[in-house]
């Protein structure tokens, strides 16, 4: 009998970082903004100067969240496809999340958020699988002389 990779356990504890930032990420936009800025700004003033200077605080906060959530959805699925299944899953949290929102007192819905969670992700997937391609190749050392 083969088994699927859904039915064992530890398929399912490999999900569960995954599953907890998402509940993170709930939660501090479960807040009005004022209770949710404060721990948001702190976790700015964390990112070198010139990158704060370039990027819009509330997008770039948007952009990292995210692309640790598409990063943990790559690490934790068993799918062959769990680039694009990852992608996927972290950006319709990011749309789930921002239609939450609007039922905040204090928060909106923002489709520009909703577009900086889904290009968080695809960046922090993407530079994923260029390490993973990068890693694969043998490097040039390695290879005989005659060969270069």
């Amino acid at each position: 009998m083969i088994a699927r990779p859904w039915t064992r356990p530890a398929v399912w504890l490999r999900l569960l970082p995954a599953l907890l930032w998402q509940a993170l990420i709930w939660q501090l936009s479960s807040r009005p903004w004022p209770a949710a800025g404060g721990l948001l700004t702190r976790l700015w003033l964390l990112l070198p100067e010139g990158l704060r200077q370039a990027l819009p605080a509330d997008k770039a906060v948007h952009a990292a969240f995210y692309g640790v959530l598409g990063l943990l959805w790559v690490w934790g699925l068993p799918l062959r496809q769990r680039v694009g299944a990852a992608w996927l899953l972290a950006s319709a949290w990011g749309a789930l999340d921002e239609l939450h929102q609007a039922y905040v007192p204090g928060r909106t819905a923002d489709l520009w958020d909703a577009l900086a969670d889904a290009v968080g992700a695809a960046l922090a997937i993407g530079l994923w699988v260029l390490l993973q391609k990068r890693r694969a190749q043998p490097s040039q050392s390695a290879q005989p002389s005659s060969q270069r």
